[in-house]
């Protein structure tokens, strides 16, 4: 008996082992790009002269993300557009996704079922790309930061998670505020919202994310370069190679003698793409506990 349980622990041992090793390799193989990514961006430009991959830099150089983040430089530039869309996005999609969710919510509402059904109806038929564009054209929002803003004002899976969450709220709550006196605003805001703090900030996350990851309206109804969103100038640094940073920046760096020689575009676009990243990659951990509780309830049927 002690032998059978011995043998069973072993090889339970020895399974948790191969499973550990393969996830250590999966993760080796995931975040090596980045890492090198992150190492490049730090790397003075002698090292690239003497390296084809550089493991560790002879010495840490921060100039780069100086030359990159100056006022006046094109990643600035975009980093405004993109911060811009981001929050003013983010906040126009939650009032509006909160204000339709509740509404749907009700069951009283007349016509309820038909309207819900119209509105999942667009999450499977699309107009296309040229009718899309013809009504941003004709709604005279091209070349505006608004064109990345109002087409998806709304997210209609995220409007139906919210919906069936209110759902889910008991109705008793609803009908003694409704006996004090208090209006439909003021049980949105002051009972609903505050009960529904989790699936807000996941939902909010979301949206931030969708914006900030934004390349297709920027692609499609942005024409001037200098409203071009953030995703946009890393296409154009990752595939055509130029990175335009601040010219006065570039001339202090290299009279003050911090700069030595001309920066390598390897290591420049390698600390353009850290500086499009980061943010919101130390953004997720502060909501990422939001996640799971705020979607599970959110999935529940109504």
């Amino acid at each position: 008996m002690g032998s059978t349980t011995k043998s069973k622990i072993s090889r339970v041992t020895a399974l948790g082992i191969t499973n550990y090793g393969i996830m250590l390799i999966i993760g080796i193989i995931t975040l090596f790009p980045f890492y090198i990514t992150i190492i490049n961006s730090i790397s003075p430009p002698e090292d690239f002269l003497f390296k084809e991959i550089i493991l560790w830099p002879s010495r840490f150089e921060t100039s780069y993300f100086q030359l990159i983040l100056t006022r006046g430089s094109d990643l600035f530039n975009a980093y405004k557009v993109t911060l811009f869309v981001t929050i003013i996005g983010t906040l126009v999609n939650l009032v509006l996704t909160t204000m339709t969710s509740f509404v749907l919510a009700q069951r009283q509402l007349p016509f309820r079922s038909q309207i819900t059904l119209f509105i999942v109806f667009t999450m499977f038929f699309h107009g296309g790309m040229i009718p899309s564009f013809l009504l941003i054209q004709g709604l005279h929002l091209t070349n505006t930061l608004w064109a990345m803003i109002i087409p998806g004002a709304i997210g209609t899976g995220y409007m139906l998670f919210l919906r069936n969450f209110f759902m889910t709220i008991p109705t008793e709550l609803y009908e003694s505020a409704h006996l004090d006196g208090c209006s439909e605003a003021h049980i949105l805001t002051r009972i609903i919202l505050p009960l529904s703090m989790p699936a807000i900030a996941a939902f909010t996350l979301f949206y931030a994310v969708d914006h900030w990851n934004d390349f297709y309206a920027g692609t499609i109804y942005i024409f001037d370069y200098k409203k071009q969103p953030l995703q946009v100038y890393l296409r154009m640094v990752l595939y055509d190679a130029t990175v335009r940073g601040d010219p006065e920046t570039m001339s202090r760096l290299m009279g003050d003698g911090e700069l030595k020689y001309q920066p390598p575009s390897e290591a420049m676009r390698a600390a353009t793409v850290i500086a499009a990243t980061l943010p919101i990659i130390m953004t997720y951990p502060f909501l990422q506990k939001y996640f799971v509780k705020g979607m599970m309830m959110g999935s529940l049927k109504g």
